[in-house]
């Protein structure tokens, strides 16, 4: 079964992160991007707490490109040492999407570099 998970990407650019995603869909690495902004961000970073508004894009992708992704933030010059980049699965879309309750080729289509 294709598995399909969201990848969270936060940056302290919300227009570089923006102009990232974008490029990410158009180079069919995720389906989608929602880029939201400002995100007020709490962390712990080197024995302190520090503060920052962000941006934060929430993509729709395939298991097997989060890597690609990963590579191409760092790639793009994602100005943290440490770029802020999660993944999780999205177990129920990916049942959705074989079972047909989802536009499946749509999806299947939007990322076509893991066909």
């Amino acid at each position: 079964m294709t598995e399909l998970c969201e990848v969270v990407i936060t940056a302290p650019d919300p227009e570089w992160l923006f102009r990232l995603t974008r490029a990410l869909v158009a180079d069919g690495l995720c389906a989608s991007a929602h880029n939201f902004t400002p995100v007020l961000t709490v962390y712990r970073w080197q024995g302190q707490i520090h503060e920052r508004t962000e941006g934060r894009a929430s993509l729709h992708t395939r298991a097997e490109l989060v890597s690609r992704i990963v590579d191409r933030v760092r790639a793009e010059g994602h100005p943290y040492q440490v770029p802020g980049i999660s993944a999780r699965p999205v177990p129920a879309m990916s049942a959705m999407l074989m079972s047909g309750s989802l536009p499946g080729p749509e999806m299947l289509h939007l990322c076509p570099h893991s066909q």
